[in-house]
């Protein structure tokens, strides 16, 4: 698993500290669920807001036996880029070329 991103880990602090109604400045990023407080309701409501805010999936069973922001933030990038390459694996060369195309014009 690679280092998260600064804006996700920020991300991830912003719903860590909804979900734990608590001030973003008193999130510990390396604080497990369970010591935080957590519940299978927080739980819940935490993978619905990961969802909503990256589009990408957490197991309920990741956030309750291994979830702290770290790690949240590190396993929802993972899960992006995995996406991410999967959806490039399944363009066609033209299609490919075609992006790559339109990249080159907006950079020029």
């Amino acid at each position: 698993m690679s280092a998260a991103t600064p804006g996700t880990t920020a991300l991830v602090t912003a719903l860590w500290a909804e979900t734990f109604a608590r001030p973003v400045a008193e999130v510990d990023t390396a604080e497990g669920f369970f010591e935080a407080g957590g519940t299978s309701y927080r739980a819940l409501a935490l993978m619905t807001r990961i969802q909503e805010t990256f589009g990408v999936v957490v197991p309920l069973a990741t956030i309750l036996t291994e979830a702290t922001v770290d790690f949240l933030a590190r396993e929802i990038d993972d899960r992006r880029s995995e996406a991410l390459l999967a959806e490039l694996d399944g363009l066609s060369d033209e299609e490919a070329a075609r992006l790559l195309g339109a990249e080159d014009r907006e950079g020029a």
